[in-house]
């Protein structure tokens, strides 16, 4: 009987010293992955699929071109000008986006003028891609094309017309919801104004800079 008990008390005793063995070392697996999972787990935040911005838009640069009757040609540098601009994008895959951003510029005049300045209204579709560079930032880059009113000091018809802007900048997250938008873009419009039943080009165009804070929906 005691020959019997001592035959089974070796194999149980070796099993437990085998169970103790693997769950140290499962144990010191678990240990090891868990630095492997949180690495993992880390990387760039995720742009969002749509976001909504609002940039503020000084425009330090810039020229005007317009054609003025029996003058002819006549063409400055713009005023320094500033401008609001809210915007609204979808992202179409991980790197593509279209979105639409209104913007409204003051203080539009020749650099020389004396007179009263006018304002330009542009409606604008964006159209770009973007991509992750560091764990919180992406770049990226878009063309808006779009639809320019400017409105003159004297309540002279509008001008109006196509206008198409190329704009690269980057993207900070604040948050896992809130991000810092910075980009520098620059902007050429293609406007024509009425007198008497004929049509004369005014072109302006602008040096972009954006600065502004926006949200991930």
């Amino acid at each position: 009987m005691t020959k019997s008990r001592n035959r089974w008390l070796v194999p149980a005793a070796v099993a437990s010293l085998v169970a103790s063995g693997l769950v140290a070392i499962s144990g010191s697996a678990l240990a090891q992955e868990a630095p492997v999972a949180t690495a993992v787990g880390s990387g760039p935040v995720p742009i969002g699929r749509m976001r909504l911005s609002f940039s503020i838009v000084p425009a330090p640069l810039g020229s005007i071109e317009s054609t003025v009757p029996i003058i002819g040609k006549v063409s400055a540098d713009t005023a320094f000008a500033f401008g609001l601009r809210p915007a609204f994008d979808y992202s179409i895959n991980d790197y593509f986006f279209v979105g639409f951003a209104p913007q409204f510029l003051l203080n539009v005049k020749g650099d020389d003028s004396n007179g009263s300045a006018g304002k330009a209204l542009d409606l604008l579709l964006r159209v770009g891609g973007h991509a992750p560079v560091a764990d919180r930032v992406h770049l990226y880059g878009y063309l808006s094309p779009g639809y320019s009113i400017i409105f003159p000091p004297t309540g002279d018809e509008n001008a109006t017309g196509f206008v198409l802007g190329v704009t690269v900048g980057g993207m900070y997250a604040l948050s896992d919801k809130l991000f810092a938008v910075a980009d520098i873009g620059y902007q050429l419009g293609y406007q024509e104004f009425t007198i008497q039943g004929a049509d004369f080009d005014s072109h302006l165009r602008y040096l972009l800079i954006g600065l502004g804070i926006g949200m991930k929906l």
